[in-house]
């Protein structure tokens, strides 16, 4: 992917999708809003006709106009972050800022050290010093790992995964 930034803006757009209608009870456990139906969605709300062209079964299930008509009419504020990011995808150049997964970590009953592991180099960075009471917003991607200590650093520390999509936010108390 010569754009991994516009990509992920992309990608944001469609969690927050796949949120809306999990509310809405119209999308079933385990489904997801895939990024290429959030381009294909835009295209055709745009009055662009599109006919996707595969061969593969999954995806032409997933790209079927019945697929595509369950995905609501995007926003405004969805429809700029989608433009902009197809811009960059076909031009090759890519955003300059990435999208994120937003990690609030709560430090409820005692001061946490958050440090991140580094799994390439095998170290681990420190973040923030999050006093008692206090919270620290991070932004990351998913599959980062971050390690976080109390006081007594005897105790060892506990670790949190980022598991969620690109445009989510997720709280982390400790």
């Amino acid at each position: 992917n010569s754009a991994p930034n516009a990509f992920h803006h992309i990608m944001s757009v469609a969690s927050g999708i796949d949120e809306e209608l999990y509310k809405a009870d119209a999308l079933n456990p385990g489904e997801e809003i895939s990024p290429a139906q959030i381009v294909l969605a835009w295209l055709i709300q745009h009055h662009i006709t599109v006919i996707p062209r595969s061969t593969n079964l999954g995806h032409m299930k997933e790209n079927s106009a019945v697929a595509l008509s369950r995905i609501p009419v995007l926003t405004d504020e969805q429809v700029q972050v989608v433009a902009i990011g197809v811009e960059a995808l076909l031009s090759g150049e890519d955003l300059p800022h990435d999208a994120y997964v937003k990690v609030t970590f709560s430090a409820k009953t005692k001061d946490i050290d958050l440090y991140w592991a580094d799994h390439e180099y095998g170290g681990e960075i420190q973040v923030s010093h999050i006093k008692q009471g206090e919270t620290f917003v991070e932004s990351s991607h998913p599959g980062h790992t971050f390690r976080l200590y109390t006081e007594d650093k005897e105790e060892g520390f506990e670790l949190y995964t980022v598991e969620g999509q690109y445009g989510e936010h997720y709280h982390v108390e400790l």
